[in-house]
Formats: C-alpha cells, structure tokens, sequence
C-alpha cells in the first residue's frame, strides 16, 4: 500500500474518530449531570431529612444514606473530572471537523497546495490535534499533587 493510499484512507477515517470523540463526550457529559444531580438534589434531601429526624428516629437512615450518597457522588465528580474529559473530547472533535472542513473546502492553509501535499499536512495537523487529546487525558489521569511533587522544591 502507498504512502498516498494510507493518507487516503486515514482522511477516511477521521470522520469516524470525530464521531467516536463526540459520543464519548456526550458520555461524560451524561455521567458528569447525572452525579451533579445526585450532588444537588441528596444534599436537599439530607437537609430535609436531617430537619425530620430531630422529631421522629426513622428519618436519621435517610439523613445518613443520603449523605454518603453525595459525598461519593462528589468525589467521584472531582477525581474522575467527567466535566473536563467531556470538554476535551467535544473540543479535539470540533479541532478535527474544521480541520476537515478547511481541508474539504481546499480554503486556509490548503488554498494552495496539490492534492497529494495537501492530504499529507490534512494527516500531520490531525495527529497533531489527536495527540494533544492524549495528553490531555494523561494530565486529567494524574492526581493534582502528583504533578506538583515532580517539581523541584
């Protein structure tokens, strides 16, 4: 296979990776709402609850579930930051689709260039957009001190 019938097929395969990117964002998006949710309407319902079970014992196993409800759902918000996963993912899918655009259009920067050369920057930019995705995600996996105690001091 030639180095131009690669190139051809991973311009193919882009518009799969936009889509894959954006599902994945809307995943996160979902898991994010769905614990601030948890976050919110458990911290009502533990005040509530707490209110209640000064005048009546079998309200204090509400008041305590839900509280351990949201404190794991804010935890896990906070570790596993689906907020920024889903904001990167609907990003570096958005940076792939206008690169795709401008690539398909033959505007910007493949204004001017022959087919073959412009397939050849269309792959190198995409790489370049999903390889700074991958570092993001590295960064989100690294716990906040982590990156602090490499740092000398």
């Amino acid at each position: 296979m030639t180095i131009s019938q690669r190139r051809s097929i991973y311009k193919d395969d882009t518009s799969r990776d936009i889509e894959i990117f954006r599902r994945d964002s809307r995943r996160y998006r979902r898991i994010n709402n769905a614990f601030q949710s948890l976050v919110i309407i458990g911290s009502l319902f533990a005040a509530s609850m707490s209110s209640l079970a000064v005048e009546q014992e079998n309200f204090r196993w509400a008041t305590v579930v839900a509280t351990f409800l949201v404190g794991i759902s804010a935890g896990f918000t906070g570790y596993f930051k689906f907020k920024d996963r889903g904001f990167y993912l609907q990003q570096t899918a958005d940076a792939l689709e206008h690169e795709w655009s401008i690539y398909d259009l033959s505007i910007g920067r493949y204004k001017r260039l022959k087919p073959e050369d412009a397939l050849a920057d269309f792959v190198e930019e995409a790489e370049r957009i999903k390889a700074e995705q991958r570092q993001r995600e590295q960064n989100l996996d690294q716990p906040s001190d982590g990156r602090d105690s490499t740092s000398p001091q």
